[in-house]
């Protein structure tokens, strides 16, 4: 069948109505513009099916264009659709969705596939068992309160199902602002492979659940965030992390083949479960590149998990070394055991859990552990470097450090050289050292103060 009018628009399946459209056993549709429920209340179906059968539109293809219409296409068994661009949940309430499903089955277009266009639209791609579609560029969500969503999941016979976007990938939002929600999901062996970059905004996701993503760079911008497990591989690119990265789904690994950059705006989240398998006892983020630090480190454990004092978890593992120090950490709430930062290896990132209080690590919370804290008082240092003074994980020297210390005093067996006050004699050294810190000490010499 092939359509040819002075109409352009005139092949729509499900107008201001509803309409369905089979092509299957080697059937073959033509036209310059096609829609699947257009308008209005509209209710439109198409399916492709079969390895001869052919949907070939010579510009936009278009699945629940406006106005609360409802549409959805489906490609399978090998089917092939190829057109200019792709549309699915237009505007104003609109529903499309699309499944491709089966290898051989696939879905090209030359330019950009829009996945939830504007205005409360709702728009659903799911590509499965060893389908494909390929787009020169792709968006998510892009616009207001639009919602798009993004699955690619499985194999068949060794072939992920795959995503193939040869320019740029936009979820959440777009370089005009951001926009509405997007989510990208990658499961059980689904590949996405950008030839560009991966800007995940701020009403984005990016779900790794046992996938790959390939691109030439990542960008999670503030407020977006990628979780889960999988590989991402960007070669000498980069991944820059402005918003949110979880590894792990409770707790899960991300293997990066490049570098990560976070930034003062960035977070990192990871949780602990005991153990010492990277991925299964505690999340890691692996990188065969640099790592460059900064912003928040946010720490979690299990329900079912307590730290136990000489545990320790490499969180960042990199090929090539770690640069920088995180701004801030967040650590769970503790009692006689806590958990401390350890940046002395060059290439590794550690967790790592001590007696609390405890900021030398030599097994005992007394006067070293106070001078630690007395020495730096007022000062910036490295967060949650316990050896610089600050167990609290803020990256300043203060008031909740020395509680830190004295909360959990006198805990674990003190070395020989040790002078363990009484608390009588404490309590006259703290008044005594707080008071030096607070304000300079003075003696008059005849009718002169001198300050000392």
């Amino acid at each position: 069948l092939v359509v040819s009018t002075p109409n352009p628009d005139v092949f729509d399946i499900g107008n201001v109505g509803v309409g369905s459209l089979t092509i299957n056993h080697g059937g073959a549709v033509e036209a310059r513009r096609f829609g699947i429920a257009i308008a209005g209340t509209s209710n439109g179906t198409t399916l492709v099916d079969g390895p001869t059968s052919t949907l070939n539109i010579d510009l936009d293809l278009r699945v629940a264009s406006q106005e609360s219409a409802i549409g959805h296409m489906t490609i399978q068994n090998s089917a092939q659709v190829t057109s200019g661009s792709g549309l699915i949940g237009g505007q104003n309430s609109a529903q499309g969705s699309v499944d491709v499903i089966g290898p051989g089955s696939n879905w090209t277009m030359n330019l950009e596939l829009r996945v939830g266009g504007q205005h409360t639209s709702f728009g659903l791609l799911e590509i499965q068992n060893g389908a494909a579609v390929t787009c020169g560029s792709a968006n998510l969500g892009a616009l207001d309160s639009a919602d798009g969503t993004v699955l690619v999941d499985g194999s068949s016979g060794g072939t992920p199902s795959r995503l193939n976007v040869t320019g740029t990938m936009d979820v959440g939002g777009s370089i005009l602002g951001n926009g509405g929600t997007g989510d990208l999901t990658v499961s059980n062996g689904g590949e996405v492979n950008i030839g560009s970059t991966l800007r995940v905004w701020d009403g984005g996701e990016v779900n790794l659940l046992g996938g790959d993503i390939n691109a030439q760079s990542i960008s999670i911008e503030p407020g977006g965030l990628m979780q889960g497990y999988g590989a991402v591989w960007l070669g000498a690119g980069t991944l820059t992390n402005n918003g949110h990265v979880y590894p792990g789904q409770s707790t899960g690994l991300i293997d990066l083949e490049g570098s990560y950059i976070q930034t003062p705006g960035g977070e990192l989240q990871i949780e602990l479960a005991g153990g010492s398998v990277p991925g299964i006892d505690f999340d890691q983020l692996s990188i065969f590149g640099t790592a460059s630090l900064d912003g928040l480190l946010t720490l979690a454990l299990t329900s079912l998990y307590t730290p136990i004092i000489g545990d320790a978890f490499p969180i960042i593992d990199t090929y090539a070394g770690v640069t920088g120090r995180f701004d801030s950490v967040l650590f769970p709430s503790l009692t006689t055991t806590g958990l401390r930062i350890d940046y002395s290896n060059p290439n590794t990132v550690y967790v790592r859990a001590s007696l609390a209080g405890d900021l030398n690590n030599d097994g005992f919370v007394g006067i070293a552990d106070l001078n630690i804290v007395l020495g730096a008082w007022n000062q910036n240092v490295d967060a949650g470097v316990w050896g610089l003074g600050d167990p609290s994980g803020d990256g300043f020297i203060g008031i909740d450090d020395l509680n830190a210390v004295l909360g959990n005093w006198n805990a674990g067996a003190p070395p020989a050289s040790e002078f363990v006050p009484e608390p009588a004699s404490l309590g006259l050294l703290l008044v005594g050292s707080v008071g030096m810190l607070r304000r300079p000490w003075s003696r008059p010499v005849g009718n002169v103060r001198l300050k000392v």
